[in-house]
């Protein structure tokens, strides 16, 4: 694939257990600087997907390309360069029980090259948007769990990452944390983050989604383009990450590979 504003392209995907396909011939993109809806019902095979493109369901049949690599296929190596690239929330929240609320967004920050006070910063500008000012030095097993939900947001939105993979978000915010949530989501696709996110609260996001992929039974049964005015955004044609103001490196950090470590048990 040499279309490098594509963030991903799914192409002919199936995902089978057992006798069961959960996805049947799933295809879509995703660009740089566009927000993909996964909608549907439950059991339709949104959560399926999202964990696909993740690289945490390998697909039966068909391939995935995120951030220019391929599933199946990929080196270790560049599974790590993609994950550290990628923003991570999923139904399983991802957070580690022995650091606290702004270690947790913190040492995201810290991975990606962000030096220990600006990540410091950053991970409590980041808390206190979401509303957790007062538990940042809390740890998980004193959250509820939207609060929990709240650190891992703010841990995969502090990174900047590239590509941002959300399964039902804001399923625990009121309509206001949503609101702000959202906002912040909308700021960084304006920026050049692709994001795919499946939720039921359709009403919430259907003004800023610039692509909707309905799903049902396994099957992508509607894909509807939107036009949207967005800013115009400069990306690069190379695997190099973008450089923030303090000279660090950004991307998702410790966000994608912790993921995928809490989720199999594996190091990559």
């Amino acid at each position: 694939m040499n279309d490098f504003s594509i963030a991903v392209r799914v192409a002919g995907v199936g995902i089978q257990v057992s006798t069961s396909w959960l996805l049947a011939d799933i295809s879509f993109e995703c660009r740089r600087g566009e927000w993909t809806l996964l909608s549907g019902p439950s059991g339709s095979g949104k959560s399926t997907l999202l964990r696909a493109i993740n690289g945490l369901d390998l697909p039966t049949r068909g391939c995935i390309w995120t951030l220019g690599s391929c599933i199946p296929g990929r080196s270790r190596r560049e599974a790590l360069r993609v994950w550290r690239q990628t923003g991570t929330v999923l139904q399983e929240i991802a957070l580690f029980e022995t650091k606290t609320a702004g270690q947790n967004v913190e040492l995201a920050l810290r991975s990606s090259g962000l030096e220990r006070r600006c990540a410091r910063d950053r991970a409590v500008q980041w808390l206190e948007r979401l509303q957790l000012g007062d538990k940042i030095n809390e740890y998980p097993c004193n959250l509820s769990g939207g609060q929990c939900q709240r650190v891992a947001l703010a841990r995969a939105l502090a990174v900047r990452p590239r590509l941002l993979l959300l399964d039902e978000p804001t399923s625990a915010l009121d309509s206001e944390t949503a609101g702000l949530f959202l906002s912040a989501v909308n700021q960084l696709v304006d920026q050049g983050t692709c994001v795919v996110m499946s939720s039921h609260r359709i009403d919430e996001i259907d003004d800023l989604i610039d692509q909707r992929v309905l799903l049902r039974n396994g099957l992508a049964e509607s894909i509807e383009r939107r036009t949207l005015s967005r800013p115009a955004t400069k990306f690069e044609a190379d695997n190099e990450m973008d450089r923030d103001e303090s000279g660090a490196t950004k991307g998702a950090g410790a966000d994608g590979v912790a993921q995928h470590k809490l989720a199999t048990g594996k190091s990559a």
